[in-house]
Parts: C-alpha cells; sequence; structure tokens
C-alpha cells in the first residue's frame, strides 16, 4: 500500500514513476546516492521499503538548499536546487529524533489481517490517476484558488525546518475544510505478516491476555521461553533486537478467538493486546488461562 501511495504521487506529479533509491546507513555510500539524484533530476527521491533512515548525509540535506557532491573518480562537483520531494516507505522504519522532527507522516493500517481480501474503488489505481490526471490536478488547483481568495491564510501546525511549506500547505487544506494535517506524529503503522510475529503474538495471548506488560518482563519470559522472535547471541545484542521487533509489530493485526487485536505501546505502562477498531473482547473462557 505504501509503495504504491507514494508511486501515485508520483506519477500524478511528474506524468510518471521515480527511480528508486537504494539506502545503507553508511554515509559514504549516501553521498554518492545523492549525486547520482543530483544528476538525474526528476521532483522526487524514493526510498521504498526501508528499515531505518538516518543517515547523516541525508539529514543534512532534506534541510540544505542543494543536493549533490563529488562525481566519483573525478574533480566535478554536481548540485541542484533541493526542491525534490523526499519519499520513503517501510513497515515502521525506525527513524531517530533528528530524523523523525524532518518527517510528516502518512499511516496505514486497515486494521485487517489481509488486505488482498479488501475491495477498492480503482483496483488499478496508478492507471486511473494516469488517466485523470489533468482533471485531478484541476481539482488541487481549485483548492489552491480557493485559499489565494480568502488571503493566502497561513495553516495553524508547523514543521520545525520547513515552516514555509507547512503554513502555505496546512493553510491551503484548511481552506478547503480538510483536518488533519501534521496531526499524526507517532509515525507508519506496522502490519507485517511473518509466522515468527504470529507465534510470538499467540505465546503473549497465553501469558497475558489484555494485561498491560511492561518491556522487560515481556523480553525475560519471551528469552526464556526461546522464541523465535529473538535475534542474537548476547543478551544485550538480543534485548535490543526484541524492542526493535515489539516496535515493527505495534498496531499489527492479531486474531485471538476470532476476534481482531493490535499490539499497543503505552509510555510508562509497556505493552499490551488491545482490540483492533470495532473488535469486541474474546472470551477468556475459550482460551488459555494468562500464566
Amino acid at each position: 500500500g505504501a509503495s504504491l501511495l507514494a508511486k501515485t504521487s508520483q506519477v500524478l506529479f511528474q506524468g510518471f514513476e521515480a527511480p528508486i533509491q537504494h539506502y545503507t546507513p553508511d554515509d559514504a555510500e549516501m553521498v554518492k546516492v545523492l549525486v547520482t539524484v543530483a544528476q538525474e533530476g526528476g521532483a522526487f527521491v524514493f526510498f521504498d521499503d526501508v528499515s531505518e533512515f538516518n543517515a547523516r548525509p541525508i539529514k543534512r540535506t532534506m534541510t540544505g538548499q542543494t543536493v549533490g557532491g563529488r562525481v566519483l573518480g573525478r574533480s566535478k562537483f554536481v548540485t541542484r536546487p533541493n526542491t525534490f520531494v523526499w519519499q520513503i516507505t517501510g513497515n515502521n522504519p525506525t527513524l531517530d529524533p533528528e530524523m523523525a522532527r524532518r518527517s510528516v507522516y502518512i499511516s496505514l493500517n486497515t486494521f485487517l489481517p489481509d488486505n488482498s481480501t479488501r475491495n477498492y474503488q480503482h483496483s488499478d489505481l496508478t492507471t486511473y490517476v494516469a488517466d485523470n490526471r489533468a482533471a485531478l490536478i484541476g481539482a488541487l488547483l481549485t483548492l489552491i484558488r480557493r485559499w489565494w481568495t480568502k488571503e493566502r491564510p497561513a495553516g495553524g501546525k508547523v514543521l520545525a525546518s520547513f515552516e514555509g511549506w507547512s503554513r502555505v500547505v496546512g493553510g491551503v487544506l484548511a481552506s478547503a475544510g480538510i483536518g488533519g494535517f501534521l496531526d499524526n506524529p507517532r509515525g507508519v503503522q506496522k502490519n507485517r505478516d511473518n509466522d515468527d510475529a504470529q507465534a510470538f503474538a499467540d505465546q503473549w495471548w497465553v501469558w497475558w491476555g489484555t494485561e498491560w506488560v511492561p518491556e522487560k518482563t515481556a523480553f525475560e519470559k519471551t528469552n526464556d521461553a526461546e522464541l523465535p522472535i529473538l535475534t542474537g547471541r548476547a543478551t544485550p545484542e538480543r534485548r535490543a533486537n526484541f524492542s526493535k521487533a515489539l516496535d515493527r509489530m505495534e498496531n499489527r493485526v492479531f486474531i485471538f478467538n476470532g476476534n481482531r487485536y493490535v499490539l499497543e505501546y503505552g509510555a510508562g505502562k509497556g505493552w499490551r493486546m488491545t482490540p483492533a477498531p470495532d473488535g469486541t473482547e474474546p472470551d477468556k473462557a475459550d482460551d488459555p488461562d494468562p500464566a
């Protein structure tokens, strides 16, 4: 879903899909990627299906005026104005505070264990956008014109380092009565389906049901049980990887006794299974007693 959404916006804005750039945490390699981006042109810098996104060169460039660097093997420098739309997709990629404050999140979660069962109004969204691009752009321009005739009111929320953009986009949306801009700072939701996660969730339900569980307690119990969700050799490594695994599973849908639950995090409380939207509490008598 995330990749499709990104590609759809690319087709709408420039008429074709942007090339996918390779992300690596290696700073030197990312500098090379940025040089390539400056040489290729286009309107988007697109990184697809990343697990983390914190390289220092990316952080500097996203808030800088230009993109580029020295061409490999040559003394030539290439730069271009940083007018790109930067897009990343992933199942809850790890963003450190510096990168998180530079980001606007779009959360996609249907709260369905299998999205393939969902019916969509446009089964081939990219083709629909390409075929109706002129009309869609016209609709967007109408929203902007409405904002302009209202003397261009500024949006109420501001993203640091992107103040001008925030005020304009927020103002356009507010003028059209569209709310929610910059209201979801938490980040993208997780919905990663794999056997290890499901096995872990099943065992969690047996142990704790819907109770709040401190992360330290959850790790110790999971480590003692040697569940496959844990990776790494030494305890500190396994503990760190366990924390990342929980982050990836946050808001992922699990089924217990025919009811849908998501793994929820609460500051100062830990983690728990909680009913997904429209979910109901399962009959605990039909499930193993939590230990």
